[in-house]
């Protein structure tokens, strides 16, 4: 049986043997760590024992191109990284706290176990093409030093971070897979 979770104007699915998590809607987050002040948190939390653990940020800037085209960068990776520290810690505390812990140990069990892969996806869609090819390479030099930043505010945890959208995704997790939702008039 699949697992479907919308964000934004994306849709992921994920397939047989995934557990899924929308961590920054779950209550354990939000009656959790998401009750600091300046907490965050990671949009989509999900393991399978064959994948790994995945923690996903989704960043929807089609049609916005021009606002966000200074948040492409050292700033971005920055949030994603205390998104990144502060879901493992709400993680790890709703395993201990939560009335439901089972929930969670699937997830943490990726966490602690030295052997199981752990990855950070930020899942960043924009606007293209690119008007010119000036532009095609100055957006690519922005995602290099994007990629890098992440992987440098997650190294902490893992040096598996990756930036992606539907157009650079090509299926490199099994049983998971991205859709644009239609958009709303």
């Amino acid at each position: 049986m699949s697992t479907v979770v919308d964000e934004g104007r994306l849709r992921f699915t994920f397939g047989d043997g995934w557990i899924v998590e929308k961590y920054d809607g779950h209550r354990e987050y939000r009656n959790g760590i998401g009750k600091l002040p300046g907490s965050k948190a990671v949009d989509v939390v999900a393991s399978n024992p064959g994948q790994g653990l995945l923690l996903i940020e989704v960043k929807d800037f089609r049609d916005h191109r021009i606002e966000n085209k200074l948040r492409v960068g050292e700033d971005l990776a920055t949030e994603l990284g205390q998104k990144v520290r502060d879901s493992v810690a709400g993680m790890v505390g709703a395993l201990r706290n939560s009335s439901e812990p089972g929930q969670w140990q699937p997830h943490v069990g990726h966490l602690v176990d030295r052997n199981r892969d752990v990855r950070v996806l930020l899942w960043l869609e924009e606007d293209r093409p690119y008007p010119s090819a000036v532009e095609e390479r100055n957006h690519k030099a922005r995602q290099a030093s994007l990629v890098k930043e992440i992987k440098k505010a997650c190294r902490w945890l893992t040096p598996r971070a990756f930036v992606v959208s539907r157009a650079s995704y090509g299926g490199l997790i099994q049983g998971f897979a991205v859709a644009s939702l239609p958009t709303q008039p």
